[in-house]
């Protein structure tokens, strides 16, 4: 159990600082999507208008739970307390979600790259239907902004209960079985298990149970 502790608390810690680094990448994606709507605007305004692009550039990296699972495979979480689990479960959930999220970010950014070629228009378009291209295109965009600003408030909840979870889990004890051995020492345990077994085969269970 307390080997299964360690790896989760190990592994959340290097998670959060992959979620940093990420954190960093999504604030600089909403920084030029910003750009990229205001620059579409300014399109719209003047279809005739030179000198503006618009830059979809999008980066994503994963989460590690292979200690969770392994945790959650072997039953080491029979071995820890109902809060403690729950605590972890929180944030995998989370974790999940963003996750997911990340597969929602990347959709969006993907049904927008044809905005990438809305500067390249028929000169000889109608202005209708430039008019139109460029509506569709802020459109696109508008929904990776909304996307990432969801992303963003995920990351931010799943930062703040990294931190939470691995400053309680420090405070945690190895195991039940340590905290009672430093109540009763292992040469009296010895002696009492040889004078009377049954007893002691029942205080070892509820040592293990309680």
């Amino acid at each position: 159990m307390h080997e299964a502790r360690e790896n989760i608390r190990s592994e959340m810690q290097d998670n959060q600082k992959e979620l940093k680094g990420r954190s960093d990448v999504i604030h600089k994606e909403q920084a030029e999507v910003k750009s990229d709507i205001e620059a579409l605007k300014r399109l719209k305004q003047n279809p005739e208008a030179h000198g503006l692009n618009v830059n979809l550039r999008f980066s994503n990296s994963g989460l590690a739970n292979a200690s969770w699972n392994t945790a959650r495979e072997t039953g080491a979480f029979s071995f820890m307390g109902y809060p403690e689990v729950k605590k972890y479960a929180e944030v995998y959930d989370t974790q999940k979600l963003f996750g997911d999220q990340t597969t929602r970010v990347t959709s969006a950014y993907t049904n927008s790259f044809s905005v990438l070629y809305i500067f390249d228009v028929d000169e000889k378009a109608a202005t209708a239907v430039k008019n139109d291209d460029v509506t569709a295109a802020i459109q696109k965009v508008l929904a990776v902004q909304s996307e990432l600003m969801v992303y963003d408030s995920i990351a931010r909840e799943l930062d703040r209960q990294y931190s939470e979870s691995c400053s309680v889990n420090s405070d945690l004890p190895k195991s039940r079985h340590h905290r009672y051995s430093t109540r009763y020492p292992r040469s009296f345990l010895r002696t009492f298990a040889s004078f009377y077994p049954p007893i002691m085969s029942m205080f070892w269970l509820r040592v293990h149970c309680s």
